[in-house]
């Protein structure tokens, strides 16, 4: 599953991204972007890649987050137990 996110410490609050996707972005209350829509759908991928590409500061990124697998779940709690 790839997650949008945007790097609040390096947003300039241009609003390069906000004017070209309000569905993913938007003005945090500092008028920096901050990311509305966090999952991206699969049909957005190309149009939010040029977004990334596009801002000045690079700061958004598009970052994939692992699922967990039933089995590693499994483990986790196998580790926590034997820790206690």
């Amino acid at each position: 599953m790839e997650k949008l996110r945007v790097d609040a410490d390096t947003c300039i609050g241009c609003g390069l991204c906000v004017s070209q996707n309000e569905e993913y972005f938007e003005f945090n209350d500092e008028g920096l972007s901050t990311v509305k829509k966090e999952v991206i759908d699969e049909k957005d991928k190309k149009e939010l890649l040029n977004i990334v590409e596009s801002c000045p500061v690079s700061a958004i990124t598009i970052e994939e987050e692992k699922e967990e697998t039933k089995e590693e779940t499994k483990e986790e709690t196998k580790e926590e137990k034997e820790a206690e």
